[in-house]
C-alpha cells in the first residue's frame, strides 16, 4: 500500500517540476535519531504537502544529514536539482551557511535556498520573550519546578480522580519544552482552567496524605498559588493563544511565504493591542 501511495506522489511531484523538502529529525522510543523528510509541492493551483519517509540518521553532522536526505530523495526517486527551497529548524548544523546542511545542499543545486521554519522562529522568539517577563516567567517557574510532585503517581492520581468526580474532561500536566512555545501555551491554558481542581487537590494532599514529604510539598505548592500568581494566569490565558494559533497556521499544509508573513505581522499588531 505504501509504495503504491508514494508512486502516485513521485508521478505528482514530477508533473509540478519543482518541489521543497522539510526535514527535522527526531529520536525514537529506543532513542535513535530519524530524520523526518516530507514534500512540498503546488500543482493544480494548490499546495500539497506530503510526508514520504523516515530514516535512521547516518550522523548528525552535516554529511551526515546530507547523506540521508539524499538517500531518502533518491528512495522516492527525484532529483535534488529540481528543490528550489529546503526547509529546516534554526540549528547551526543546518542553517550555517559555509559547512551547515544548507550549503551542502546549495552545493549540488545553487537554487536550494534554505528556508528557516516560520513556526520554529516564532517558537523560538516567544520562549526567548517569555524569559524577559518577569508575571510569565514566574509562572513557568513555578509550572517547572512543580512538575516532578504534581505528576508523582500518588499525587497524578488524586488530580484524575478530582476531575472524574466533578465530571471534567481529564486534562494532564505535561512536561515544558525550550523550543515549543506551545507546550507552554497549552499548559498555561489549562492551569487557568482547572486551577480550582488544583487548588482542592493539592489541600488534600497537604491534609490528609501518610507521607510527609508530599505533605510538605504540597503546602509550598500551595503558599506559591497565591493571589498574584492566580491574577497572573488569568490575564497570560490570553495571549499564549493567540500566539499559539499563529503557530499552528504556520504549520498549515496550505500555507505559503505570503500568508505567513501576513500572520506574522497581523499576530504582531494583535500582541501590541492586548
Amino acid at each position: 500500500m505504501s509504495d503504491i501511495v508514494l508512486k502516485e506522489l513521485k508521478k505528482e511531484v514530477k508533473e509540478a517540476g519543482f518541489f521543497v523538502i522539510i526535514a527535522d529529525d527526531t529520536k525514537d522510543t529506543s532513542k535513535k535519531e530519524q530524520v523526518v523528510i516530507a514534500i512540498r509541492y503546488c500543482l493544480h493551483g494548490g499546495i500539497h504537502e506530503e510526508f514520504i519517509g523516515v530514516e535512521e540518521a547516518g550522523g548528525l553532522d552535516a554529511l551526515g544529514l546530507k547523506r540521508t536526505i539524499l538517500n531518502q530523495l533518491g528512495k522516492f526517486g527525484v532529483s535534488l536539482d529540481n528543490c528550489v527551497g529546503p526547509g529546516y529548524d534554526g540549528a547551526s548544523v543546518v542553517s550555517g551557511h559555509l559547512s551547515g546542511l544548507q550549503a551542502l545542499i546549495r552545493d549540488i543545486n545553487p537554487r536550494a535556498y534554505y528556508v528557516h521554519c516560520f513556526a520554529h522562529r516564532l517558537n523560538l522568539v516567544l520562549v526567548d520573550a517569555s524569559k524577559s517577563v518577569s508575571v510569565l516567567s514566574k509562572v513557568i517557574r513555578v509550572y517547572r519546578s512543580r512538575y516532578n510532585f504534581i505528576t508523582s503517581n500518588v499525587v497524578h492520581k488524586k488530580w484524575v480522580e478530582h476531575q472524574t468526580q466533578q465530571e471534567l474532561t481529564i486534562m494532564e500536566f505535561g512536561r515544558l519544552s525550550d523550543t515549543r512555545w506551545s507546550c507552554s501555551a497549552r499548559q498555561i491554558n489549562m492551569i487557568g482552567l482547572r486551577l480550582p481542581t488544583l487548588i482542592n487537590v493539592l489541600k488534600d494532599v497537604a491534609s490528609i496524605d501518610m507521607n510527609a514529604q508530599r505533605r510538605t510539598d504540597a503546602k509550598g505548592f500551595l503558599s506559591q498559588l497565591d493571589a498574584a500568581f492566580i491574577r497572573n494566569i488569568h490575564l497570560l490565558a490570553t495571549v499564549p493563544s493567540v500566539c499559539k494559533f499563529a503557530s499552528d497556521m504556520l504549520q498549515s499544509k496550505t500555507n505559503d511565504l505570503g500568508r505567513a508573513m501576513g500572520l506574522i505581522k497581523s499576530n504582531a499588531r494583535c500582541k501590541n493591542q492586548k
